[in-house]
């Protein structure tokens, strides 16, 4: 396991959670970020402090909840 050494590895890691996020609500997993492999594979890789994995978590999620907002406005134009 690799441990987060710098800032720039955080805010990489924070950007892969958000595109996972996205990923995961258009391949229809619930927003729940246990469900979701490939970031847990992420906390598998890497030796994440309580806060750096809050944090990982909250990109996900932000990204999850952006997509569902979406696609709730793009159903609300088309009615």
């Amino acid at each position: 396991m690799k441990e987060i050494e710098n800032n720039s590895l955080l805010k990489k890691l924070e950007k892969e959670a958000s595109e996972l996020g996205n990923k995961a609500f258009n391949n229809g997993i619930p927003r729940t970020p246990i469900y979701d492999d490939k970031l847990l594979q992420l906390f598998k890789k890497y030796e994440l402090k309580v806060s750096e994995g809050a944090t990982i978590f909250k990109a996900w999620l932000d990204s999850w909840d952006t997509s569902n907002l979406k696609e709730i406005t793009m159903n609300e134009i088309k009615d």
